[in-house]
């Protein structure tokens, strides 16, 4: 994805900041009244433990960071840039109030790692980590386990910053009001990071990193299925594009340079690619489909003939094939997947040479499946050149139900 992958090959390293223990949050020269201060968070460092072994089996070069204080947060945060590091993910108390001062002066997006001092305050501000995280010459992702964390991920200054070339991601454990509770979302993590070294979340081999939004859900299944209530925020994406981001390896990639090309073609049908599995069209497609000479014989044509019109729809059992038949036909007759694999093309051909359409400048290719109307019309008029929303096109509403 534009620049964020441009350092794919250099060494994977991140930062964890734990905090269990809390002094009291008074001045040095006052003692402290029964309860003032922060509660422990007994969870925190086993937790860390967890997250450590997960995130190098990921091949990352982890730094954990054990109870700082103002002081240490402060210096490990100032030292990211020099550090290279790609994850920053904390683990505390959060908090949005200014040392002080009244609750007018918290703003509605200042959110505050609690160090082990007990008192936040200038450099624990992770909501301007993310702002300044973004003019990095890296991309840098903040994983936030802190009480409205949400909060670091609706940062007001980037949101009209474009997919491509935002440097700065949050994946935050609760909403930006909301409590989070014994480290549930720092173990979903972990979970998945250690799934995801294992099988790659069942990533395509053509994909050098596992997707944003399969990460996203997956961590967001794992919280559901322990009976948290707690809803993961994150960066907002246009989940109608293949969002690839050098965060998590995808330990299931050849490096196949067949299958990279196939992720050079223009983001929308890059979508389709993607989500239809390459392995569709590079395997059953190029190699192992056979038969439905019927059927092909009877679509390219159709496909071909700009006078005929009408739909076509394409019905049958699960898994008997409907996906490899539609694959089958867009890599004949869509000219960006024609450029990026003609090999496809060309054994198709040789195998039925009635069964290919022809190349077609027009032909859209969409995976509809889990899209709202709005993202599959932004698909469509990117395809075909047409204004998109906004620019003087009407809604269309929402879908029928």
């Amino acid at each position: 994805m534009g620049d964020a992958t441009a350092d794919a090959a250099a060494p994977l390293r991140a930062l964890l900041m734990g905090v269990s223990r809390f002094a009291p949050a008074v001045a040095e020269d006052e003692e402290p009244m029964p309860g003032q201060g922060w509660d422990d968070l007994p969870f925190v460092l086993p937790v860390l433990a967890r997250l450590e072994q997960a995130y190098q089996k990921l091949a990352y070069e982890v730094r954990a960071v054990r109870e700082p204080d103002r002081r240490a947060v402060r210096q490990h945060w100032t030292a990211v840039d020099e550090e290279q590091y790609g994850i920053v993910h904390v683990v505390s108390h959060g908090t949005t109030a200014v040392a002080g001062r009244g609750r007018t002066a918290e703003g509605s997006e200042r959110l505050s790692m609690v160090p082990s001092c007990g008192n936040p305050g200038f450099g624990t501000d992770v909501s301007l980590w993310v702002q300044e995280a973004n003019s990095l010459a890296h991309p840098m992702l903040f994983v936030v386990d802190l009480c409205r964390a949400g909060r670091a991920a609706r940062v007001a200054q980037l949101a009209q910053i474009p997919d491509d070339q935002l440097h700065a991601w949050v994946i935050a454990a609760t909403g930006p009001d909301r409590a989070a509770y014994d480290g549930a979302f720092s173990t979903a993590v972990a979970e998945v990071l250690e799934e995801m070294a294992d099988n790659g979340l069942d990533t395509s081999p053509s994909l050098r990193f596992v997707r944003w939004d399969k990460v996203t859900s997956s961590i967001q299944n794992r919280l559901s299925a322990t009976g948290s209530r707690q809803k993961v925020h994150s960066t907002k994406v246009d989940t109608s594009q293949p969002l690839e981001l050098p965060f998590f390896p995808n330990p299931n990639w050849t490096g196949d340079p067949r299958l990279e090309r196939l992720q050079t073609v223009d983001a929308p049908v890059r979508a389709f690619v993607a989500d239809l599995g390459a392995e569709h069209f590079m395997d059953r497609v190029r190699d192992h489909f056979v038969g439905r000479r019927r059927q092909l014989a009877h679509l390219a044509p159709w496909l071909d003939d700009a006078t005929v019109g009408g739909l076509r729809v394409v019905t049958g059992a699960p898994g008997s094939g409907k996906s490899a038949l539609l694959g089958a036909l867009v890599c004949t007759g869509h000219e960006e997947i024609i450029r990026a694999a003609p090999d496809i093309r060309r054994h198709l051909a040789a195998q039925q040479p009635d069964g290919v359409a022809s190349p077609n400048p027009m032909l859209a290719a969409i995976h509809a499946r889990n899209r709202e109307l709005d993202a599959v019309l932004t698909s469509l008029a990117a395809q075909w050149g047409l204004p998109a929303r906004g620019a003087g096109v009407p809604s269309p509403g929402p879908c029928p139900t």
